[in-house]
């Protein structure tokens, strides 16, 4: 297996994303443990920007939040054939 890649960058491509960290400031300030979390990350070509939605709460840089991103790589299925019946 190989390592994997993390970053502090916020990703700025749409896709799914692994983050290690924690979602807001007052999390690290109240000494809670970081989280790990499969973020979806969404492209607006308006106004709205970029969104981070992690278990359905939207994550912003402006509200202090740190961690690690690593991009989601799904892996390829191998063949596999369905069990005769028996």
């Amino acid at each position: 297996m190989s390592k994997t890649e993390w970053t502090e960058e916020w990703p700025t491509e749409a896709g799914k994303y692994w983050f290690y960290g924690w979602y807001w400031k007052w999390r690290i300030e109240e000494g809670i443990l970081p989280c790990l979390s499969y973020v979806s990350v969404y492209t607006y070509t308006h106004m709205i920007g970029i969104r981070y939605v992690a278990e359905g709460l939207v994550m912003c840089k402006e509200d202090g939040g740190y961690g690690l991103w690593t991009k989601v790589e799904f892996p390829a299925l191998p063949e596999i054939t369905r069990p005769a019946a028996t």
